[in-house]
C-alpha cells in the first residue's frame, strides 16, 4: 500500500493542475494548523522562501518532502495530495425554517501539555501561547464574517473555557460552562503525565492504553457517547437561537459521526462546525478545517 501510495502521488506530482493543487493543500493545511511558514521550513530544513515557493507551486516537492510534511502536520500522505478524499456536504448559509437552532462548534488550540507531551483527556492546562493566539486569529475570523452569537457554551477544562472567554469578551457574549462539552477522558489516571515518563513509571497504563484495554480512571467509549445527544438536549431547553459551542477533538469526532452521520478524518486546531438543529434531526451547514472521508 505505501508502495502504491508513491507510486500515485509520483505520477501526480508531474501533472501541473496537481502542483497548484498540492501547493495549495500544503498552504492550506499550515494555516489550519496555526503554524508560520518560517516554523513548518525550520522543521523541515529549509530556509522560508523555499516553503514560500512550495505553497505558491513554484518549485517541486520530493516524495521524501512531502512524507516528512505529512508527518509534521499529523496527516496521512493522500491526505495532502487529495487522493481519499470527497468534499463536504454542500454549504447551507442559513436555517430551514425559523424554529432550527444554529450551533457553531469550536475546537481549541494547542495546550500546555502538547508542548510537554503529555497525555490530554481531563487533565486541566491552560492553552499555549500558540493556543492563544489560535484564538485570537478565531475571533478575527468570526468578526470579518459578521458572526455573533446570543450565548457561547463551553467546555469546563481552561483550555476550551480560554478560547470561550476570548471570544465573549470580543464579541460580548456570555459564556457559560456545560459539562456536557467536556473532552473524553480516553487517558484515565494517565491524564496530565509526559508519555516518556508514563511509560517508564506505568508501563501497565500505557499498554491498556496502547492495546486498546480499558485504562483504570478513563471515561468507557458507550459513556461518552450517551452523553453526546445531552449536549443538544440541553441546548434545546434554551431559549436561544444562534449558539457558539466551545470543545475538544474527540467531542466534535462523536458529533460528526454520532449525530451528523459522517466520518471527519483530520480536525485541525481551532476548526469549525455549523450544524443545524431541528425539532427532530440535524443537518450539516458549514465546516472549516475538516477534512471529510468518502
Amino acid at each position: 500500500m505505501i508502495y502504491l501510495t508513491l507510486y500515485v502521488m509520483i505520477s501526480y506530482m508531474k501533472n501541473k493542475g496537481f502542483k497548484n493543487q498540492l501547493a495549495e493543500r500544503i498552504r492550506t493545511t499550515r494555516n489550519n494548523l496555526g503554524y508560520s511558514q518560517e516554523e513548518i521550513a525550520k522543521k523541515m530544513g529549509f530556509h522560508r522562501p523555499t516553503l514560500s515557493q512550495i505553497e505558491h507551486g513554484e518549485r517541486e516537492v520530493s516524495a521524501e518532502d512531502l512524507t516528512k510534511l505529512a508527518m509534521i502536520f499529523g496527516v496521512t500522505i493522500k491526505d495532502l495530495i487529495g487522493d481519499n478524499k470527497s468534499p463536504p456536504p454542500e454549504k447551507e448559509n442559513k436555517p430551514r425554517s425559523e424554529t432550527d437552532i444554529v450551533v457553531t462548534f469550536l475546537r481549541h488550540g494547542e495546550a500546555i501539555d502538547d508542548v510537554y507531551d503529555q497525555y490530554g483527556g481531563w487533565a486541566d492546562p491552560e492553552m499555549s501561547p500558540r493556543g492563544i493566539n489560535k484564538a485570537f486569529q478565531i475571533v478575527s475570523n468570526l468578526k470579518n464574517n459578521g458572526v455573533n452569537f446570543e450565548i457561547i457554551y463551553c467546555s469546563p477544562l481552561k483550555r476550551a473555557r480560554q478560547l470561550a472567554e476570548v471570544i465573549g469578551r470580543e464579541l460580548r457574549t456570555d459564556v457559560k460552562v456545560m459539562q456536557y462539552l467536556k473532552e473524553r477522558n480516553t487517558y484515565g489516571l494517565l491524564s496530565g503525565i509526559n508519555k516518556s515518563i508514563a511509560k517508564k513509571r506505568f508501563p501497565e497504563l500505557v499498554d491498556a492504553y496502547e492495546t486498546g484495554k480499558y485504562v483504570l480512571g478513563s471515561e468507557r467509549e458507550n459513556d461518552f457517547l450517551n452523553r453526546i445527544p445531552l449536549i443538544f438536549d440541553y441546548i434545546r431547553q434554551q431559549k436561544y437561537k444562534n449558539i457558539c459551542c466551545v470543545t475538544h477533538g474527540k467531542v466534535l469526532t462523536a458529533i460528526i459521526k454520532k449525530i451528523l452521520g459522517m466520518t471527519p478524518s483530520d480536525l485541525a486546531e481551532g476548526c469549525m462546525l455549523r450544524i443545524g438543529v431541528e425539532a427532530n434531526g440535524y443537518y450539516f451547514i458549514q465546516s472549516e478545517g475538516i477534512v471529510f472521508t468518502k
